[in-house]
């Protein structure tokens, strides 16, 4: 028997929200400068003016990790920052940030990424630790769990600071691209394993196909069906009516009786209502 299982999560369409007065209401929200003209930044980017009158921060199209564009900044004996747009979090729970770095050899510099709230200048959120250079050839993925202090608030603006060191050159450059900001989902079940018994299992006989899914969003009640197909066949279905905790993992038996003899393309399907995340609805063995 062909040991494969395909996971498929049909869930109720949420509008999609928009941007209200430069805000940003669109998640996840991704910005990899490539919307732009060299030198200008992305409207509601904001870079200091310690080191050039013009912006610290610029978009470039040299060494991009998504081209055309990144962002670079030049000279870690200065004291330099990039400034986000502001970012509406009412009625979410703030996620996750991601981006990705790189640095010449010769940028040395420590950098902090911080958070503001409505409009404080001093950015007091720790959002990392002093991140420093890891190697001059490629770029850095840098991935951070936002705080819950920033839930369900309106204004939002995410810094990323680079601390002024004596020993890094005056010509290094540090970059960034491919920026990511997410927020957790109300719904949103993955598969996350299958499993067989038997494995190999003998014409008439029944055959127990175990489903893994995890819950990827907040804790709620769901109601789904599971159904399982033999190719396009129907052969197993239930109906699931439960409370998961977030990031909760449950199993789903299904049986397939009296399973004939050759060759069987097993599928399970998730009928749910509700689905913000449609990339991870499938799975195969």
């Amino acid at each position: 028997m062909s040991r494969s299982l395909f996971i498929a999560v049909v869930l109720l369409f949420l509008p999609t929200r928009s941007d209200l007065w430069g805000q940003i209401l669109t998640f996840p929200y991704i910005e990899n400068f490539d919307s732009v003209t060299v030198p200008n930044l992305p409207a509601g980017w904001i870079a200091t003016t310690n080191r050039n009158a013009s912006g610290d921060f610029t978009t470039s199209a040299t060494s991009t990790r998504s081209s055309p564009h990144c962002v670079s900044s030049m000279n870690g004996k200065i004291s330099q920052s990039l400034i986000s747009p502001a970012f509406n979090f009412s009625g979410t729970y703030a996620d996750s940030l991601i981006f990705y770095e790189r640095r010449t050899s010769t940028h040395l510099s420590g950098l902090l990424v911080e958070a503001s709230l409505n409009g404080d200048t001093s950015f007091p959120i720790p959002i990392s630790d002093t991140l420093r250079q890891v190697n001059s050839t490629s770029y850095v993925k840098r991935g951070f769990a936002l705080p819950q202090s920033l839930n369900n608030e309106p204004n939002v603006r995410l810094r990323w600071r680079v601390l002024s060191d004596s020993s890094s050159g005056s010509t290094g450059v540090i970059r960034f691209d491919d920026i990511r900001v997410t927020v957790k989902k109300a719904i949103d079940l993955a598969a996350t394993s299958l499993a067989f018994s038997p494995v190999s299992p003998r014409k008439g006989e029944t055959v127990t196909a175990t489903v893994g899914i995890t819950n990827k969003a907040l804790a709620g009640n769901f109601s789904f069906d599971v159904q399982l197909f033999d190719s396009l066949t129907l052969v197993a279905s239930t109906h699931i009516l439960r409370l998961l905790s977030a990031n909760e993992i449950i199993t789903v038996e299904l049986e397939y009786t009296s399973i004939g003899a050759g060759s069987h393309p097993i599928f399970a399907k998730i009928i749910l209502g509700g689905d913000e995340d449609t990339t991870n609805n499938t799975f195969s063995a």
